[in-house]
């Protein structure tokens, strides 16, 4: 068993980092939207050292254009738009209520029960055992109404689609993990959801010619 208590030895002192050279490197670092002053040239500069005969091939002349080339594409206007448009976009996603703080908080899952209580009875089966018997009971019930009622399209049609409907609200709810992830995802979600149905209205709406 390691000794948890071992003393660190002269070499791993010398080369340890201390807090004040870390605050220096985190200063040091540039936004991740910024680009440092000087990047491409002090780039060019070290490949030519590099290089056996001082010169760069015609990869290492095209890094350092493309380089050089996005340094001063930067503090054109078009770009600054773009930057303060991403930017707006991740604030207002931060400001929606429930979004995770952290990154790992998204994929945090509750704890599951092996019994799932419905209608106030408990089942031992878990929630997700209990989706997959609701969705293999529509699933014959869409087979049995589309037979039964296949001469009445009137009415065949509007409840197989509130059917589908409703398994599909299963399936994103549970299996997907909307009910515990955050709101974000959910708005991601809606909104083309929201803009397809819209649309699909519309459609039904034009009189054919």
């Amino acid at each position: 068993m390691a000794d948890d208590n071992k003393k660190p030895t002269s070499e791993e002192q010398e080369n340890a980092v201390t807090d004040d050279e870390l605050k220096q490197i985190a200063g040091d670092v540039s936004p991740p939207d910024e680009y440092p002053e000087g990047q491409a040239d002090a780039l060019e500069e070290a490949l030519e050292e590099a290089s056996d005969d001082g010169e760069l091939t015609a990869v290492e002349e095209g890094v350092t254009s493309a380089l050089r080339a996005t340094e001063e594409a930067q503090d054109t206007a078009p770009v600054q738009a773009f930057d303060s448009a991403v930017s707006g976009i991740q604030s207002a996603i931060e400001s929606i209520p429930g979004a995770p703080e952290e990154p790992q908080d998204a994929h945090a899952q509750p704890h599951l029960s092996d019994t799932t209580v419905l209608f106030g009875r408990e089942f031992p089966y878990s929630i997700y055992t209990m989706v997959f018997f609701a969705l293999g009971a529509l699933t014959i019930i869409e087979v049995l109404m589309a037979e039964l009622l296949a001469s009445v399209e009137i009415i065949k049609i509007p409840l197989l689609l509130s059917i589908a409907t409703a398994k599909s609200a299963l399936v994103v709810i549970f299996y997907m993990h909307l009910n515990h992830d955050s709101r974000v995802f959910a708005v991601t979600f809606l909104v083309p959801v929201g803009i397809a149905l819209l649309s699909v209205l519309f459609l039904l709406g034009i009189p054919a010619n």
